[in-house]
């Protein structure tokens, strides 16, 4: 059934136009379009939506400003009227076109476009310029550039007061100081000199006091400058160790040794150095069987500690160099034969980010963990009771590469029920034993082969979160109605779900949520049907019943 729209001449079509008047005196933007609607040489009557479109050409071409959407127009002998307002910055002049789609009666489909587009002619009011009733309004504020002044035209009484002295041209950057100098200096400007006592330690660049620089006046041989209380003096070292000091010795027993009896360090050493790799102490053994530093305590046996509340810095830093299977940068080892025992243990006390162990495997593994008991285990336990981010076991990969996983579990028995990875909540009712979360894909489950399963159930079924009427899950329920109706005689429902929608290749499983005696089928993109749709076969003539279909949609 073919629409026309009728022109009221032979040669082009005539509009109506009137300017709409916003206020007395001033003219607004809209007009009137009148027209006559023919479907299949019958003029129609009833109700009808309208689109109303712009273009700079008959064919082809831009649009010019929106498409008006008019709803409902009433149709009286194939008569309507409608107001149609673009806006004043439309037409400039040029050329214009109006493109028309019609959908009768109203809301009942898709609208179809009329051809040809009409031009659009002149009428009286338009070819006044609306924006030349503003001339006599301009202002010229900030339109004076250089080039409209005249040379000497800017006199002083022009020149405003203020004016920065930076902002005079061939002037200095800064006018050089005169009179009496203060602060650290002394004398008059412009040759002040270093006041009395003004160089404090602040003023001295570090390393800048040499020895050179150094007043002898008063030492004798072997002094040294020392603090005897009140002042900074040479003086004569109360102690046989002079440093630096070195020495060496061949016996079998300690070669330094100093006994503290009262609650202070028995030994202390400071690196009071800012910067480099100092080290308050070191010990260095060349025995394969030795130790570089120990430490025996009835309490901590060696304790480290970095106060510093940034970068990279660790309490205590263990290296090995050593190739050899087990070797280890740091170790632990609990010796005691009862007891919940615990070889190294980390806490990270305070930061809600913090972690209590973190390894670290630059070319393998970051983390290995062993246990030779028969009925031992390897425990991760997260004794937080609030939060969404509690886990026992955390794992992270951030390569690439096929099968890389950020925990992996395997189960190298060849016989019995074994278990790679196994997820059990076993408190909540509401607790969840394994969750799989992707952004390509949630869960991947394979089987060795033909005889292998991917995924087999136990007791319970299964679940789709959030699945009901209308959902938008992979399981939903679809109810055919006016609004979604389509394709041969209307004998089709189509389908809005964003896993089926645009999926040619998706595999629909559907069935009937009542009896029915007649067929069922489902297709993609059938005609008189939205074309990157599922429909749904229902052959009724009447669905104010509204039928129900179950649907499951599967992705390849």
């Amino acid at each position: 059934m073919a629409w026309r729209l009728l022109t009221r001449s032979a040669a082009a079509l005539a509009l109506g136009l009137s300017v709409l008047a916003g206020q007395a005196g001033a003219l607004g933007t809209a007009f009137t379009y009148q027209g006559q609607l023919e479907q299949s040489g019958t003029p129609t009557n009833g109700t009808c939506d309208f689109q109303f479109s712009l273009f700079d050409a008959l064919s082809g071409g831009n649009q010019v400003g929106a498409t008006l959407t008019v709803t409902p127009v009433s149709v009286t002998d194939g008569l309507f009227t409608v107001q149609l307002d673009f806006g004043g910055s439309a037409f400039d002049g040029n050329n214009r076109w109006l493109q028309i789609a019609v959908r009768c009666p109203t809301g009942s489909g898709n609208y179809t476009t009329l051809a040809p587009r009409q031009p659009l002619t002149a009428a009286p009011y338009a070819l006044y310029a609306p924006s030349a009733g503003a001339a006599a309004d301009l202002s010229c504020s900030g339109c004076v550039s250089t080039a409209d002044l005249a040379t000497g035209a800017v006199t002083d009484q022009k020149v405003a007061s203020g004016i920065a002295y930076s902002k005079l041209t061939g002037a200095p950057t800064s006018l050089p100081p005169n009179g009496p100098a203060g602060g650290s200096l002394s004398g008059t400007y412009p040759n002040p000199t270093l006041a009395a006592n003004s160089v404090g330690a602040g003023q001295i660049q570090n390393g800048a006091v040499t020895l050179a620089k150094i007043d002898s006046t008063g030492a004798a041989s072997g002094q040294a400058i020392l603090w005897n209380g009140s002042n900074v003096a040479w003086g004569n070292p109360t102690t046989a160790l002079t440093l630096p000091f070195a020495g060496s010795t061949s016996v079998n027993m300690p070669a330094f040794s100093i006994t503290q009896n009262g609650f202070g360090s028995g030994v202390q050493a400071w690196a009071t150095a800012t910067s480099g790799a100092s080290t308050g102490v070191y010990g260095q053994s060349d025995s394969p069987d030795g130790v570089g530093v120990s430490g025996l305590s009835a309490g901590d046996g060696v304790r480290g500690e970095s106060n510093s509340l940034t970068g990279l810095h660790y309490g205590v830093f263990g290296r090995s160099v050593s190739n050899t299977f087990a070797a280890a940068g740091v170790r632990g080892e609990a010796t005691a034969s009862s007891g919940q025992v615990i070889g190294v243990e980390g806490v990270a006390n305070n930061s809600p980010v913090g972690a209590g162990v973190v390894g670290r495997g630059m070319k393998n593994v970051g983390g290995y963990f062993e246990n030779s008991a028969n009925n031992g285990a390897v425990y991760a336990v997260n004794h937080s009771q609030t939060g969404n981010a509690a886990y026992g076991v955390y794992g992270e990969t951030h390569s690439n590469e096929l099968n890389a996983a950020g925990v992996r579990g395997s189960a190298l028995s060849g016989s019995g029920q074994v278990i790679g990875v196994e997820g059990v909540a076993t408190s909540s009712s509401l607790g969840t034993g394994v969750v799989g979360r992707g952004g390509a894909t949630g869960g991947y489950f394979e089987g060795s082969g033909p005889s292998s399963s991917a995924l087999a159930l136990g007791q319970g079924a299964i679940k789709v979160l959030g699945a009901g009427l209308g959902t938008a899950t992979p399981v939903f329920i679809h109810t055919i109605n006016q609004n979604n109706i389509c394709g041969p005689d209307n004998h089709f429902s189509f389908l809005d779900n964003p896993y089926a929608n645009g999926h040619p290749d998706a595999i629909l499983i559907v069935t009937p949520r009542k009896f029915r005696a007649d067929g069922l089928g489902v297709w993609y993109a059938i005609g008189g049907c939205p074309n990157d749709r599922w429909a749904v076969y229902h052959g009724l003539d009447n669905v104010s019943l509204e039928p129900q279909f179950n649907v499951m949609v599967i992705n390849p």
